[in-house]
């Protein structure tokens, strides 16, 4: 079993309080996203450090950032095509809401 104290502070006080859920998403040219939650707040998260892994790679091009939704299971999404050269690939970049909101400020 899990010692609760290795959980941080900030992601044990955000589930007790109830998760939140994303209801809206706008891309910011300043590689930030404004993110709606289902209790009306918004908030800013900061994509800047993330754009620096492999994986985030290709939401450096501002084009594909700002082509941001909110998939099915409420994560903040995005789906590319033409990945690589390859014209048939799709590739889809997800991000948990939950974390979107714990690691994010309030407007």
């Amino acid at each position: 079993m899990e010692n609760i104290s290795q959980i941080p502070i900030e992601v044990a006080e955000y589930f007790e309080q109830g998760r939140r859920r994303a209801v809206k998403v706008n891309a910011n040219d300043d590689y930030t996203l404004n993110i709606t939650f289902d209790n009306n707040e918004v908030r800013r998260y900061n994509m800047l450090q993330s754009l620096k892994g492999k994986v985030f790679e290709p939401l450096k091009d501002m084009s594909n950032f700002k082509r941001v939704y909110i998939d099915e299971f409420g994560c903040i999404s995005w789906k590319l095509a033409n990945i690589g050269g390859n014209k048939t690939a799709t590739k889809k970049i997800d991000l948990c809401s939950d974390s979107c909101y714990i690691y994010s400020e309030s407007l």
